[in-house]
């Protein structure tokens, strides 16, 4: 009976180890496998003229959507789930692409733009409402006797803020998220002592407040979307486990060429990308051409003569384009001609 007692206790510590063996195995399978972080552009959003005429009234003087959008942005990046690319860096592609505020809600140019700035998923919304109410009642006055009584009177002050958002996946070009905020702030003032903080009773906080929850709701909703798949590996191979010993490829390398697309500062994006054999952290060669050379016979083009102006490191890469950083003193310049080193 002891022993059976014993044996009974051993099984039930084994099992109990074994479990937690299993329990430790999976944390630790889940923190290795934990996605990596997505690049997000957010754009500005599109603004409804019912939403621009009322947010005036409201005294807003600036670009509602620019606001909006940058709300956004800073509530993603608080929030820390996603990598959040700066709006004046896709401003200054929108620029170079001639661009005008009524492609700001249009989902193909979303994806075009995303592709170019090297993100995985962009953001594209509309505010359909920023409006405020007032609803006002009136009790009339009185007597007690020989003594007046006022009347009074009760207002109730509203600030609605609506947004939409759509998170777009750059490399399928597909919706991956949907987004609705909508945001009400309520203030209610009434009876003898009633003090309005201004002429029409709604203040800058109730504004304040409405935005605040139109923001942080479609920030909630878009962090809980599906992930967008991570431009630089749409089309990555399967992996295969290395050996732990360097060998040095003879495969001959397969050549690619592409044209700069956008120049900021030594940041290029280049209009080539793995699909072409492009990988990360590969040189290319930045030249410009300079003229073509024929043979005096024929008229034929034997050759194209370029000029280097330098070379640029490839930083990031998705299917069809890549951004480097350059490295060369010549002025690099939109069309120059960019290619793989032997």
């Amino acid at each position: 009976m002891f022993v059976s007692a014993v044996c009974k206790t051993r099984n039930v510590c084994l099992s109990a180890g074994l479990l937690g063996l299993v329990t430790l195995s999976s944390v630790c399978l889940a923190q290795s496998t934990q996605a990596p972080k997505r690049r997000i552009a957010v754009m500005s959003l599109d603004v409804s003229q019912d939403a621009r005429f009322k947010a005036a009234q409201l005294g807003v003087q600036n670009d509602l959507g620019v606001s909006m959008g940058d709300l956004i942005i800073n509530k993603l990046n608080a929030d820390g789930k996603f990598i959040l690319i700066e709006r004046s860096a896709l401003d200054k592609i929108i620029k170079e692409q001639n661009l005008s505020n009524s492609d700001r809600s249009d989902q193909n140019t979303a994806v075009k733009l995303g592709k170019i700035a090297g993100v995985d998923g962009i953001i594209i919304g509309s505010v359909s409402q920023y409006s405020g109410e007032t609803q006002t009642t009136t009790t009339p006055g009185g007597h007690i006797g020989l003594v007046p009584i006022p009347g009074t009177k009760n207002s109730i002050y509203t600030v609605t803020v609506g947004v939409t958002a759509r998170l777009i996946d750059t490399t399928t070009g597909t919706i991956v998220g949907t987004a609705l905020g909508n945001g009400v702030s309520t203030k209610k003032v009434g009876g003898l002592s009633a003090i309005q903080t201004s002429g029409n009773g709604i203040s800058a906080a109730m504004v304040t407040d409405a935005t605040t929850q139109a923001i942080n709701q479609i920030a909630t909703q878009i962090e809980s979307s599906p992930l967008p798949t991570i431009a630089a590996e749409a089309k990555a191979p399967p992996s295969v486990v290395a050996p732990t010993v360097a060998v040095v490829s003879t495969t001959p390398k397969t050549p690619y060429k592409g044209v700069v697309a956008d120049v900021s500062g030594t940041t290029l994006v280049i209009t080539v990308g793995t699909k072409a054999g492009l990988k990360v952290n590969d040189v290319v060669d930045v030249q410009r051409f300079n003229h073509v050379v024929k043979d005096p016979t024929t008229g034929k083009i034997i050759r194209t003569v370029y000029d280097k102006l330098g070379e640029a490191k490839i930083t990031e890469a998705d299917a069809t384009s890549a951004v480097a950083t350059y490295t060369g003193t010549a002025e690099v310049k939109v069309k120059d001609q960019v290619s793989s080193q032997p």
